[in-house]
């Protein structure tokens, strides 16, 4: 199950820890850590046998070479004259003196153990059955996986694949995810070309929407930055100055001290990459402003910056083989899945979006219908557990942590 915060949460059990699961869990199921060490232990492998290959190949073309370089040389002396019985005996000698076939044996003999433990590392890291992670009776809904599917495409600026699919399922999206997406790729084109109009364009006509004072955002700074060097470079100090006079005053709130250090570029025109300013012109400015404008334009029309299929198919693959082990694990308990209890599996920081909160009474992650509550004393439940521990009536109860006596009305709601 995927929550929003993109945490792989396993739900199996009842609200109580069963004993024998903890202890075979604490003992047996990996964490993605061990995941991660599988694979970069098949990497290794897999360079291994590479250079296995390679070294194995060189000892056998040499063995060869070695071979034909011995018979040529006996078919030379046999045309030259010499006796034919006697050098056909020096070749057999010369030939058991090479020990091709030993060479070529023990070559293949190391290529071919190179490989056994390359298979054994692999079917380590990868898993040939995956259905058994599946919760039975638990249904995709349809609609939404393939909005997500066909996102991705649009996203990806595969828009002739987007179109097939959409119209193969039959799906009628809620928006024009093409269109939208169209024109992101159209701006990003351009910016890939080194040209800055069109997401200028964009940014101040989204003015408002990228910053809510109504002031330029700092996407447009970095646009206006990009152009203004670029008329220095190639248009002269007087283009740029020109431009500068034209779009810096409005960037002045908050960006003096850059417009300050572009201004001084003016002073080395011809030799800016030697400038004290030579930063401003070394910097993958251009990656910087494609990233951002990425973000910006996604947050605008409400979508995420990354694709939501991407991430989901990542989070799932870390997760992937603790899952399937703690799957074997409850299979031998003897244990089924039933009401919520989450077994936390860390994907790591780049798969943390926004805060959560694991009520420590229930251990149920909070909700909006079921939100954190903050107690008198200061130590925060879930809504359903202070009611539980209220008896749903208004006479005091104590505080699960501290001898605190609490009452549910004065309770406050906590929002992260």
């Amino acid at each position: 199950i995927l929550r929003p915060s993109y945490t792989i949460r396993w739900f199996f059990l009842s609200t109580t820890t069963h004993p024998m699961f903890t202890m075979m869990f604490t003992r047996e199921c990996c964490s993605v850590d061990d995941h991660r060490n599988a694979m970069e232990a098949a990497r290794e492998q897999a360079a291994k046998a590479t250079k296995r290959q390679k070294t194995s190949a060189n000892a056998v073309r040499e063995a060869l070479e070695g071979l034909e370089k011995a018979v040529e040389g006996a078919k030379r002396d046999v045309v030259a004259g010499e006796n034919v019985e006697e050098r056909v005996s020096q070749l057999a000698k010369e030939v058991q003196a090479l020990a091709t076939d030993e060479k070529v044996s023990a070559g293949q003999r190391e290529m071919q153990s190179a490989v056994a433990k390359l298979g054994k590392a692999l079917d380590k890291a990868f898993m040939s059955d995956i259905s058994k992670v599946c919760r039975k009776g638990k249904q995709f809904n349809k609609d939404t996986l393939q909005e997500v599917i066909a996102q991705h495409f649009f996203r990806e600026g595969r828009f002739e694949e987007g179109d097939v699919f959409v119209r193969e399922t039959g799906m009628v999206p809620e928006r024009s995810l093409k269109s939208e997406f169209e024109e992101m790729h159209g701006i990003i084109d351009s910016i890939e070309k080194k040209k800055v109009q069109p997401a200028l364009d964009w940014a101040v006509q989204h003015r408002e929407k990228l910053n809510p004072e109504g002031l330029p955002s700092e996407l447009e700074f970095k646009l206006v930055r990009l152009e203004y060097i670029r008329r220095l470079k190639h248009e002269g100090k007087m283009a740029a100055l020109r431009f500068a006079r034209e779009s810096f005053p409005q960037h002045g709130v908050g960006q003096m001290h850059e417009i300050s250090k572009l201004m001084g570029c003016l002073l080395y025109e011809d030799k800016l990459e030697a400038s004290p300013y030579k930063q401003i012109v070394l910097d993958d400015m251009w990656g910087d402003v494609r990233k951002c404008f990425l973000q910006e334009y996604c947050k605008t029309v409400g979508h995420s910056s990354v694709s939501p299929l991407r991430v989901v198919v990542n989070a799932g693959a870390l997760a992937l083989q603790a899952l399937l082990k703690l799957t074997t694990i409850m299979s031998t308990a003897g244990l089924s899945d039933g009401d919520e209890l989450p077994v936390e599996i860390p994907l790591g920081p780049q798969y943390v979006f926004h805060s959560i909160f694991t009520c420590p009474v229930s251990k149920e992650q909070c909700t909006a219908e079921n939100p954190p509550m903050r107690l008198q004393c200061g130590h925060v439940l879930c809504k359903q557990s202070i009611q539980k521990l209220a008896r749903g009536g208004a006479r005091p109860f104590k505080c699960p942590y501290c001898p605190t006596e609490c009452l549910e009305a004065k309770c406050q709601k906590i929002h992260f």
